[in-house]
Order: structure tokens, then sequence, then C-alpha cells
């Protein structure tokens, strides 16, 4: 399909190989993710300890920036924590009381922390999925294609 063809000007005879491919490559694809996220889930959750290091008060003056109302006044908690005696720190937004100690729980480091005993995939993980579901299945189907003699590239800008 060149720049200036339309859709009804496609021969499916020369494109269907090639849309089966990435049909089967995505479809694979998502079989792996899946497995990768629920053995994720399946790592056991660790805990650690952080206690209160630093507190402060926030009162409202207009709207802010996470939608609360004019009038709300929260306190930012900062609490320090040791993972594999390097230190770390995380902020809280609290309303009510401040706790001096708090329970975080994650699964295999700083970079999935959280306060609540919930599964929550890392963005960095995520973002890698999404460009793999993206890019790397769009790759790999072009180089099957070529592998079985479809010039994809080639015919795209005919």
């Amino acid at each position: 399909m060149g720049l200036n063809e339309s859709f009804e000007t496609i021969n499916l005879d020369e494109w269907f190989p090639v849309l089966i491919t990435y049909a089967i490559v995505l479809a694979i694809s998502i079989i792996i993710c899946r497995k990768l996220i629920n053995n994720y889930k399946k790592i056991p959750d660790k805990c650690v300890d952080a206690r209160l290091i630093k507190t402060s008060d926030y009162f409202g003056d207009g709207e802010t920036n996470d939608g609360l109302p004019s009038t709300a006044s929260y306190t930012i908690a900062k609490y320090e924590y040791y993972i594999n005696n390097c230190r770390h720190t995380i902020k809280t937004k609290c309303f009510d009381s401040i706790p001096k100690n708090i329970t975080l729980y994650y699964k295999k480091g700083n970079s999935d922390i959280r306060v609540e005993k919930t599964f929550s995939l890392p963005d960095k993980y995520k973002i890698l999925m999404g460009v793999w579901l993206i890019l790397g299945v769009t790759i790999i189907t072009i180089i099957i294609s070529w592998a079985f003699g479809f010039e994809v590239i080639r015919k795209m800008f005919e």
C-alpha cells in the first residue's frame, strides 16, 4: 500500500499473510505478558517498617492539584525505611492522625513500594510491556515476513 492509496485499493492477497503473522505474534506476546504478570503477582509481599522523620502542614487556599476542595488541610509525612541496608524515604498525605511508624509492602525492591497490601505492577514494567506490544511485535512481524519472502517495508512505500 503506497502512501497515496486508499483502503479500497489494497490487495488483501498480498497483505493477508503479514496480518496473520502479526496476529499470531501479538497473541503470543499477550499470553507471555499475562504469564509474567501472574508470576509477578505470585511473588510474596515483603514488609518493611518505616518511621516518621518529618511532617509539613498544608492548608487549602484555592483548588489543589489533587482536586481537593479549597478548604482542605492535610499533612505531608515523610518516612524513612531501609531495604538491604540502603536508606529510602517516602512521602504520604495524612488527613487525620499521623502514625509514628507505618508498614510498607513491596515485592522486588524500592520500585514497587506501597502503603496498601494490594497488587499493582510497577510503572517501569507497564512501560516495557507497552513498548514491547507496540514496537517489538511490529519488528518481529517484519522480520518473520522478510524470512517468508514478503518485503513489507518496500510494499508500504510503493
